[in-house]
């Protein structure tokens, strides 16, 4: 497979055990998130959108956890771009749900959607993924 243009798999991990601060375990795992599916424009969409067919289960599902993501990804932009920070118990919440979204992700990357690996950067790969699995 060509050099996959994401963290390897046990940075989510690592990163849940050697941070402390629970803003820069969420902003790390999101990083993952941009890593697997970025690109420069619709950035927001073309993440949440693809971590949602990548992990949902039907059209509803997929609906339900795009709107989740999105909220995470809008939590983490509001610490990156707006420098306002949330409550401790909010930013701990997304932290950890962010860390579990990007195992999940990896996980299903390397398991049942390989063929994602050769696709040629993360914008490729979201739109590899939204028009054809």
């Amino acid at each position: 497979y060509p050099p996959l243009t994401a963290p390897k798999p046990t940075l989510p991990t690592k990163t849940a055990k050697s941070r402390q601060r629970p803003d820069d375990m969420l902003l790390d795992a999101v990083i993952v998130w941009e890593s697997l599916f970025g690109s420069n424009t619709d950035t927001s969409l073309r993440i949440t959108s693809s971590l949602a067919w990548l992990l949902g289960s039907s059209p509803e599902d997929r609906l339900l956890k795009q709107a989740h993501y999105r909220k995470i990804y809008g939590a983490r932009s509001r610490v990156v771009h707006a420098g306002k920070y949330l409550s401790l118990d909010e930013t701990r919440g997304f932290a950890t749900e962010s860390v579990e979204i990007s195992i999940d992700a990896l996980r299903a990357l390397f398991s049942t959607h390989k063929h994602l690996l050769n696709s040629k950067d993360s914008a490729a790969r979201s739109l590899d993924l939204m028009h054809g699995g």
